[in-house]
């Protein structure tokens, strides 16, 4: 999808981890993510944070798709098991069905106090990588799973306007520098860190005249015309003459006026 999206996803996680009464049980895309909601039959079961990045809109510079400000929808949606206990500061709460939504209404405010406040590294990338949330929408769903089983859900969706992708083939700058410093200091982050990285300075191994073609997105004649690109050799090295003879002295003949 996008770099951007991927960061925004982890970072969500970030910072939800333990801010809430899913405690550490925050997912990032998960494709099933109730398996750990219900618990042992008649006993409490747990709720389950899932995080998703559901569509990325942007509108690129020319064809360089990595320029410019984007639009994403994040989707936050909170499962609770149909009987759901938790411990609030020591004191453990017990709730059903019938308080569902209490539960629910209560993590979503915990979801959203923790976008401002509580881990703060991660409250910090989020407030760089999500520089404006141009609309909010939160609505209850009830997913019926084999046995009639329901669980209570709500979902909670945040438009975001976010910053650009990083640049193809450069160094990472600025908010990514930050956010690469984050996962190393969060185990096991330093394989994604990595990952990440690699993937944003060298892609495919590029030279540096390529990481400057790919990062203004130039075709060959493009690149060629900027006086840039490297000279033109054949298979053993050696320059082809007559592409890169360029006349770089020309000659000039300068005829003075006529004097009186």
């Amino acid at each position: 999808m996008s770099l951007v999206a991927q960061s925004l996803l982890t970072i969500l996680r970030g910072v939800l981890t333990n801010r809430t009464w899913a405690e550490n049980r925050i997912l990032e895309q998960p494709i099933d993510p109730i398996d750990d909601v219900v618990g042992p039959r008649g006993r409490p079961g747990k709720a389950v944070v899932a995080v998703y990045v559901e569509k990325v809109e942007g509108e690129p510079s020319g064809l360089e798709t990595q320029r410019g400000m984007q639009e994403m929808t994040l989707r936050v949606i909170t499962y609770v098991p149909p009987k759901l206990e938790v411990d609030d500061n020591g004191a453990p709460l017990r709730f059903d069905h019938s308080g569902a939504g209490l539960a629910l209404n209560l993590i979503a405010r915990q979801v959203e106090v923790a976008l401002h406040v509580g881990n703060e590294t991660w409250v910090n990338l989020f407030r760089k990588f999500a520089v404006k949330i141009k609309k909010r929408n939160t609505r209850f769903l009830l997913v019926e799973l084999e046995e009639s089983v329901r669980i209570p859900t709500m979902e909670q969706t945040f438009e975001v306007c976010t910053v650009a992708e990083p640049e193809i083939g450069t160094p990472i700058y600025g908010a990514w520098i930050e956010f690469d410093v984050a996962l190393r200091t969060t185990p096991p982050g330093s394989k994604m860190a990595d990952l990440m990285k690699m993937v944003i300075e060298n892609p495919i191994d590029l030279t540096g005249p390529e990481q400057l073609q790919a990062t203004w997105n130039l075709s060959d004649a493009a690149f060629e015309a900027t006086g840039l690109a490297p000279l033109a050799t054949d298979a053993n090295g050696e320059a082809i003459d007559g592409v890169n003879d360029i006349i770089s002295s020309p000659d000039i003949e300068v005829t003075p006026p006529d004097l009186p």
